[in-house]
């Protein structure tokens, strides 16, 4: 699959991986927005209803249940993709361990940058070979499905236009 059908995809890109330390296959998929939002806000739901203030001392485990959040929703069955692999995000951080969830998290986050990169990240060849793909068909360029991505590709093909020259024939 090339790079902007991958960006296209979206939230349906999907992939099988082995969980760690078994044979057994989880479905790992992108998160939307909306999807990232709502794992945030559990997280925070989390801790009040624990009563615990986020700070200083305690923002380490914040983020924490917020890393656990978006696994929660990412992590998909594969033998039934529209079911998580917990049936709660409660079971789900109960039975995880700290280097399961290390992996899963590193797994994701390939997975996420593969799917979306980040154009910032991206070399000269990377973006060239999207820009060729867009230039064999453009209407494409509009169902990107991350914003801030099209709106990168915009700036750069724009930056890579010659100066337009005005009515006297001058270029600045």
């Amino acid at each position: 699959m090339s790079l902007l059908e991958r960006l296209k995809a979206g939230i349906k890109n999907t992939k099988n991986i082995p969980f760690p330390g078994t044979d057994q296959e989880v479905t790992l998929r992108v998160l939307s927005n909306a999807e990232l939002q709502e794992a945030h806000f559990a997280a925070e739901r989390h801790f009040k209803k624990a009563e615990i203030e986020p700070g200083m001392t305690t923002i380490d485990a914040y983020e924490d249940e917020k890393t656990t959040q978006i696994l929660f929703r990412a992590l998909r069955d594969p033998e039934e993709p529209a079911n998580g692999i917990a049936s709660s995000a409660s079971e789900f951080r109960g039975l995880l361990n700290r280097q399961e969830k290390d992996a899963l998290v590193d797994e994701y986050t390939a997975f996420e940058m593969e799917c979306s990169p980040r154009t910032e990240d991206m070399t000269e060849q990377e973006i060239g070979s999207l820009i060729e793909d867009v230039k064999k068909n453009p209407q494409t360029l509009g169902s990107v499905s991350n914003i801030t991505t099209a709106r990168k590709l915009i700036a750069f093909l724009v930056s890579r236009l010659p100066p337009s020259q005005k009515d006297s024939g001058s270029s600045s």
